[in-house]
């Protein structure tokens, strides 16, 4: 880091300048596992003593099935389940964590509602889906099928629930429950059957529609050549993981293991996780694939891998500033885990003064999600106003991503830490800059 102490006067002449005097700051990487939000290992008990625990572990996430069963017969659901959702969401708030939900009418049983039930208990779930939508990451598709896993492999179908226009109708359904999450499905061909084969490009991400809010979960991954009927369909294996390398760097991509064999093993199974941008996986489930993971070295490597990773490399800043004008600069700085940032992320500066600790932020309209479409640096040029009323003094500059949530952006457990050494401020969750600026008066 390079800082130059001036006087009141000289901070004033390369104020003035206008950021001609640039600060060069370098950034040495973080190589230790630490956790940060939607994004690593899961784990599925729900618990607040489990959460504290998982989180000392780097896992800030918990995915869980809600069995409606009991409700396969009746259009209406009991209180109880909104309740349950709720007291789940007040835990999840209180130990800093997400929910990875998905709703299912058995735990691998056959029976599936008709799409008009189960349109309308979507209906009874979205206020408590709204409601709670800080603390969910995303939501699997769910509803059909076994597990809500829509396959009824082994098993009768019920209800001409498997079919391209229910699947199509469930999907959207959910979809406008939770308008500022996006859903995974279980097989990509779904997808595909419904937005047709061409998958997102940086032009059509993050733009709100359907197709961008929907991603993929694959449930056996590593099982064998087809991981267990995920890869099925008229497309060969090849091309549909090709189309997902290029739909998951847009939308979340989850599962878990189901069985141990030679696609399971660390190579194999890191070049998959690579390859599909892997966001979130199981991390107890198939005990003896996770087995494998440990023993073969990779288990850590997938814990630091999954999801984005964020490192900075270097900074161009100024020194100096005028109040009313403008901090301008660039950071450069490269995603290196397999995933993205898939959720909508607050982005600004925070200006501390050095002597009297009094802060100002100022919102900058970078979208973080868009630093991860590549595997190159990226260099991101910030510009953020000065107030005309800063008092003059010596500043340190930080970077904040908070999630946008107002219940969540001032915890620290929520923002997003950066790979880097020596930058993270748990009290605050800002990502420390390492420099300082001199801001003077306007007047």
């Amino acid at each position: 880091m390079r800082f130059n102490p001036c006087s009141a006067t000289l901070c004033g002449l390369l104020a003035t300048a206008a950021n001609t005097f640039p600060a060069s700051i370098t950034y040495e990487a973080e190589t230790a596992n630490f956790p940060n939000p939607e994004r690593g290992y899961y784990i599925r008990s729900l618990s607040a003593d489990a959460l504290r625990a998982a989180r000392k572990e780097g896992i800030t996430l918990v995915r869980k099935y809600y069995i409606l069963e009991p409700y396969c017969d009746t259009d209406v659901l009991p209180p109880s389940v909104l309740d349950n959702f709720n007291k789940d969401a007040a835990i999840l708030r209180e130990t800093g964590a997400k929910l990875i939900p998905r709703f299912a009418y058995n735990s691998g049983a056959c029976k599936t509602p008709p799409l008009e039930r189960i349109l309308k208990h979507i209906e009874q779930l979205t206020p408590v889906l709204r409601s709670n939508s800080d603390i969910i990451a995303f939501i699997e598709a769910g509803f059909i099928g076994r597990w809500g896993e829509w396959h009824f492999f082994s098993c009768k179908e019920t209800n001409a629930i498997s079919n391209p226009e229910a699947r199509k109708a469930v999907l959207f359904k959910l979809l406008d429950a939770v308008p500022d999450r996006m859903v995974a499905m279980r097989y990509n061909f779904h997808k595909r059957e419904i937005f047709g084969d061409v998958p997102l490009g940086p032009d059509s991400a993050f733009n709100g529609s359907y197709q961008a809010r929907t991603g993929a979960h694959n449930d056996c991954i590593g099982y064998d050549a087809i991981d267990r009927g995920t890869y099925q369909g008229e497309r060969p294996v090849e091309w549909q993981k090709t189309y997902l390398s290029q739909d998951n760097r847009y939308v979340p991509q989850g599962g878990e293991s189901c069985g141990v064999s030679s696609y399971s093993e660390c190579e194999k199974a890191m070049e998959d996780f690579k390859r599909m941008h892997w966001d979130v996986l199981n991390s107890t489930f198939h005990k003896g694939v996770i087995q494998q993971w440990k023993s073969g070295g990779c288990f850590d490597t997938i814990a630091k891998s999954l999801g984005y990773r964020l490192v900075m490399t270097r900074a161009e800043l100024p020194d100096a500033v005028k109040a009313g004008g403008s901090f301008a600069g660039t950071i450069t700085l490269m995603n290196v885990g397999w995933g993205k940032i898939y959720n909508r992320r607050d982005c600004e500066l925070v200006f501390r003064n050095v002597e009297t600790k009094k802060e100002f932020a100022v919102k900058l309209t970078n979208d973080p999600r868009r630093w991860c479409m590549t595997e190159a640096a990226a260099t991101v040029e910030v510009s953020a106003p000065i107030p005309a009323d800063t008092p003059s003094g010596t500043y340190a500059v930080f970077l904040n991503l908070p999630d946008p949530a107002p219940s969540l952006r001032n915890r620290p457990e929520y923002s997003i830490r950066l790979a880097n050494k020596g930058v993270w401020e748990d009290a605050t969750g800002y990502n420390a800059l390492r420099h300082k600026v001199g801001i003077t008066s306007a007047h």
